[in-house]
This record gives C-alpha cells, sequence and structure tokens, in this order.
C-alpha cells in the first residue's frame, strides 16, 4: 500500500520530517566506525515534485507505504497488513476505494530507518568496478488515512471516445464456463 502527499516547498511539517531524518541519521552514523560511514548514503524521505518535463514544480512530496504482509519473526507465519481507512467523519470506508491524484487524505503513519547493505557500480577513468555501499532510508510506514475529499482513479483508459471500431460484446454462458473449469486440472498451475 503506498500513499504520495504533496505539500508546499515552506510546509512545516515537511520541514520536521526532513528534521528528523537527519537527526536520525547522524545518530546512526555515531555508532558506526569512520571507515563504515565513508560508502553510507543519506536517502531524504523529502522529494522534489517535478512536471512533465522533469523541472521542479516548487512542491515537495512524503511516500508512505507500508507492505501488504510480513513475515513474523516469532512465529513464522504470514502477516496480512491492511491500513485502515477512514471518511471526514471518521467512520471506516469499506471497500477501500482507489485514491486518484487531487484526493485530500490526512495520513496516521510511524517513522523508521532502514539500513540497506548493496553493491554499486563505479565508473572511474572507464574502468567499471563494483563497490559496497549502505543506502540508509527514513522510511515513512502507512498506518491509517483519513479520506478529506476522494477522487477515485477511474485505471485504465485515458483515451475520449471516437468514431470507429468498436468490439463485439463478449458474453460466456454458465456452461462454457464450467466446461473450462473442468477441463483444468491441479497440473495446470
Amino acid at each position: 500500500y503506498e500513499a504520495t502527499l504533496v505539500f508546499d516547498a515552506d510546509d512545516k511539517f515537511v520541514a520536521s520530517i526532513e528534521a528528523e531524518a537527519k537527526a536520525t541519521f547522524n545518530e546512526f552514523k555515531k555508532g558506526l566506525k569512520p571507515a563504515e560511514t565513508k560508502d553510507l548514503y543519506y536517502n531524504s524521505p523529502v522529494k522534489e515534485v517535478t512536471d512533465e518535463n522533469g523541472e521542479a514544480t516548487g512542491q515537495l512530496c512524503l511516500r508512505f507505504h507500508t507492505n501488504a504482509q510480513f513475515k513474523s519473526k516469532k512465529t513464522q507465519q504470514i502477516v496480512q497488513i491492511t491500513p485502515k481507512v477512514f471518511d471526514a467523519k471518521k467512520k471506516p470506508v469499506n471497500p477501500i476505494p482507489n485514491f486518484g491524484s487531487g484526493s485530500v487524505l490526512k495520513i496516521a503513519f510511524n517513522a523508521g530507518e532502514v539500513s540497506v547493505p548493496t553493491e554499486a557500480q563505479v565508473i572511474d577513468k572507464g574502468k567499471v568496478t563494483k563497490q559496497k555501499i549502505t543506502n540508509w532510508y527514513y522510511s515513512l510506514y502507512l498506518n491509517a488515512v483519513q479520506i478529506i475529499d476522494l477522487v477515485e482513479f477511474g485505471g485504465g483508459c485515458d483515451f475520449d471516445e471516437e468514431e470507429g471500431y468498436e468490439a463485439p460484446e463478449q458474453v460466456t454462458s454458465a456452461t462454457e464456463s464450467s466446461d473450462d473449469a473442468e477441463a483444468l486440472d491441479a497440473s495446470d498451475f
């Protein structure tokens, strides 16, 4: 699950998230040896919003996310996660709508740091080498959403209706469906 919220560049909430992320990163670095910080990279939770030409719009965004499931370290079981969704009057919303651009939302979240060791390709004087680095992230974990104003994502098609070819209706009878189902067995999957 993911939601990206857009803010004005001078928004105090965004500034507080960036300040908290930097302070947490600096605290993380204090626990490392100098050699371990050499290839450590800070990834800000605050990103610039760009237009279709890649130009900065003067706005900033924060991406909130959570996985749909995780494996419990205690029980080794897969645990399903679904963020709670509420309307503007705090009433639970079910089924969850598809939020589209322009929706006004409030997000309940937790923040946490994640460091990910990885390899990067480095090109120096035409020579490509692999270098071990650590990317450090300040993640914003989505817990719940309150819908203030919903613009539902229509999905699928960005076209206007035109004159021309029109596909025939697709009709599947109940007997065709059951015949197809009988033809399948476990080895098909």
